[in-house]
């Protein structure tokens, strides 16, 4: 008696047409429609398509692997794929290789060495005291103002979000010590850390101020850093004021940064919406479209304010972003200069500051970036960089 069959025909074809679609359609996505570049949030370069090239044994030898490799990286929905794992561990399992995953959909970036176990040693310290004060003597023998400002990192501002495994910032960071230091040998040289004057600003918001999903704060943030950096430069430099904080609105958006989240490879649908500041008065210069990307060249914003509003260079990396419109609001004009590499980086902004001539110098470095003492001498070999 012949056996009960598994499957009814039906079924078994159905399954075998599954089978092959399974097989075939990651060629056909690849072949016939393509497969996004996933290079930017995977960090890395893609493996390049094999060429077919020199003898028969030296293509059996190469060809196989190169090509294995090139599939590897290229073949159809492996984006879809990457995106799912993506969610599945940051969402199931609260995991990333390179991000850490915080309470309440916050993330942070993953520091190597761990966050909050760096500080400086006396020979650090000296060395930031000479790099700042060389560009605090550079400038003062031309009568500008230097101001080196110090935006704190999200950690600092919602540490109450942090995974318990990252532990709590010490009493004093790295930036506390560099304050301390300066004033302790009665240094010249104007630091200004933000880190109090946001951490204000988040106790009169009710929205968040840093991105939930990336390293920066946002325009809301931003503004109370630009704030404090108006006030101390305004103690020394005439007709510089500060917009009010009520010339703004709270608006909600799409955030448009979310660069911890790409780290992580968590896709598009994940991203939030969040706060910015919109102008909520005819007086405000609608300018939050400006964005000084062009790195070791200046970038030259002029706005049009009566002649007597100082103007300014700024030193500047991806935390000026948000603060640029508000610059918009208190300078006549703005030169950025957003450094790229140090080769030629000082003579380069040494002949930027000679030829704006600017009332004010401001050179902003990160708080996480602080514990790196630069090693470069202030404006070297710039036409006319001796006084």
């Amino acid at each position: 008696m012949a056996g009960v069959p598994k499957f009814h025909p039906l079924e078994a074809a159905v399954l075998a047409l599954l089978f092959v679609a399974g097989i075939v359609s990651p060629f056909v996505k690849q072949h016939f429609f393509g497969e996004p570049d996933t290079s930017f949030i995977e960090k890395r370069i893609l493996a390049p398509a094999p060429i077919v090239a020199g003898g028969f044994r030296s293509q059996v030898r190469f060809f196989p692997g190169k090509f294995d490799a090139w599939y590897g990286d290229h073949f159809g929905f492996r984006a879809v794929l990457l995106e799912a794992g993506a969610v599945i561990k940051v969402r199931g399992f609260g995991d990333s290789d390179r991000v850490m995953i915080g309470k309440e959909g916050w993330l942070y970036l993953k520091m190597d060495p761990p966050l909050f176990t760096q500080s400086f040693d006396a020979k650090q310290l000296a060395g930031w005291k000479e790099y700042l004060e060389g560009r605090q003597r550079w400038l003062a023998a031309r009568g500008i103002k230097y101001l080196f400002v110090v935006p704190p990192d999200k950690d600092s501002i919602y540490p109450e979000f942090l995974p318990s495994k990252a532990g709590t910032p010490p009493a004093e960071l790295p930036v506390d010590q560099l304050v301390r230091y300066l004033k302790e040998t009665h240094s010249p040289v104007d630091i200004l850390s933000l880190r109090e004057a946001v951490l204000a600003g988040k106790r009169r918001e009710q929205a968040p101020i840093y991105y939930k999903q990336d390293t920066h704060w946002n325009s809301l943030g931003a503004f109370y850093g630009y704030q404090e950096i108006i006030r101390r430069l305004s103690d020394e430099v005439p007709n510089l004021k500060a917009i009010p904080r009520n010339d703004y609105r709270v608006v909600f958006a799409k955030e448009e940064m979310h660069d911890i989240a790409d780290l992580a490879g968590l896709p598009a649908f994940t991203i939030l919406t969040g706060p910015k500041l919109a102008p909520a008065s005819p007086g405000v210069i609608n300018a939050f479209e400006l964005r000084p990307y062009v790195a070791n060249h200046p970038y030259t914003v002029q706005m049009p304010h009566p002649a007597n509003e100082p103007r300014a260079v700024v030193f500047c990396d991806s935390y000026t972003m948000a603060l640029a419109p508000y610059y918009a609001q208190s300078f006549s004009r703005v030169t950025y200069f957003w450094p790229s590499t140090y080769q030629g980086l000082e003579k380069a902004l040494g002949e930027t500051v000679l030829a704006e001539k600017p009332d004010i110098f401001i050179e902003e470095r990160l708080q996480r970036l602080v514990v790196a003492v630069p090693e470069v001498a202030p404006f070297a070999d710039a036409a006319g960089s001796k006084p």
